[in-house]
């Protein structure tokens, strides 16, 4: 499991590999040995960002609960845009306030000696012995000394060392980078991204692990999936931010190359961001664009309404799937209205 994993490498403090079938091959070890040799270790998963990661981290929190060494919190954002969806971790999961804008970074920067009273009352009444920030927060360099001083290890999971090009929020990663250069120990996704915090100097190569981006439903879900149809166009979708590093061109000229060796392909651009530059391009390939963000629930809502058109693969499946719908529905607009 994925939090056994982590136990692991936060326990044992091991330094990045720069050889991979050395790397897979450890990890084989790892999922193999983990429940004999695993501490205990009371663990709070900390994310305060108000979009973007929750998915995620719903997902690591049922994970944890489903743990059998339990003891596992969450700390999250009031301002979290799915912020609803987690009080069915009840005593597990710690709220606290940021802001609900970008300037509220500042503005709202009162609040952060109250956050790390409050945060270490939490960590010292839960037993803490290591906080995961599953992605640094404007405001996490100001509250690492707090946890540390409470005796809890810091560790910091880093997604991206360097700025995005096209990205505003890019101005502010050189700052994000300090929690992970005061971090008892940071895990990042790749091993380009570790390799260019060991380039800084400011890091140990014992203090850093590489890990993987992880598939935490990949054994709990039995989905049902039939082959498409015959003649049915192969459907590719772009999902994310429009912005310059995320390739949408590459995804044009895929579909281009595609269609030239006879494939038939039905693309879709799903995103908030300009797409004037390709705007008259996408509309003469006949490009679905929806040139917004969607939630969670507005997309399983549009793949389900797209399988009802389709077929679903049995009236049960139909039904559960409507109900699920409905209740990320719920989810996302209790979570609207409690910001």
């Amino acid at each position: 499991m994925l939090l056994d994993h982590v136990k692991r490498q936060i326990s044992l403090g091991r330094h990045i590999d720069h050889s991979v079938s050395d790397y897979a091959a450890r990890n084989e070890h790892d999922a193999g040995s983990a429940s004999r040799s695993m501490p205990n270790l009371r663990i709070m998963f900390m994310y305060w960002g108000r979009h973007g990661l929750s998915r995620f981290v719903r997902d690591l929190a049922h994970a944890t609960v489903a743990d059998p060494n339990g003891g596992a919190t969450v700390s999250l954002s009031r301002q979290n845009e799915e912020a609803m969806s987690f009080g069915q971790l009840g005593p597990r999961l710690f709220l606290v306030d940021t802001f609900t804008a970008s300037h509220g970074a500042i503005t709202q920067a009162w609040r952060i000696p109250l956050l790390r009273r409050d945060l270490v009352v939490q960590l010292k009444k839960d037993r803490t012995d290591a906080v995961i920030d599953l992605m640094p927060h404007v405001w996490s360099p100001f509250v690492v000394s707090a946890i540390q001083g409470a005796g809890v290890r810091y560790i910091c999971v880093v997604h991206d060392a360097d700025g995005h090009p096209g990205d505003r929020s890019a101005v502010v990663t050189p700052f994000l980078r300090r929690a992970a250069y005061q971090a008892d120990h940071v895990l990042t996704l790749s091993h380009a991204a570790g390799n260019r915090l060991l380039a800084s100097g400011r890091l140990r190569p014992n203090c850093l692990s590489a890990l993987f981006h992880p598939d935490l439903l990949f054994a709990a879900r039995h989905i049902q999936r039939r082959s498409p149809s015959a003649g049915a166009p192969l459907r590719l979708l772009f999902l994310g931010r429009i912005m310059t590093y995320k390739g949408l061109p590459l995804f044009l000229d895929t579909v281009d190359r595609l269609r030239a060796e006879g494939v038939a392909v039905s693309p879709g651009v799903f995103g908030e961001g300009s797409v004037a530059a390709h705007a008259r391009r996408m509309v003469e390939m006949g490009v679905e664009l929806i040139n917004r963000r969607l939630s969670d629930a507005a997309l399983f809502m549009r793949t389900f309404r797209q399988r009802r058109r389709a077929g679903c693969t049995s009236s049960g499946s139909c039904r559960r799937e409507r109900r699920s719908a409905s209740e990320s529905g719920r989810r996302s607009s209790w979570a609207r209205a409690s910001k």
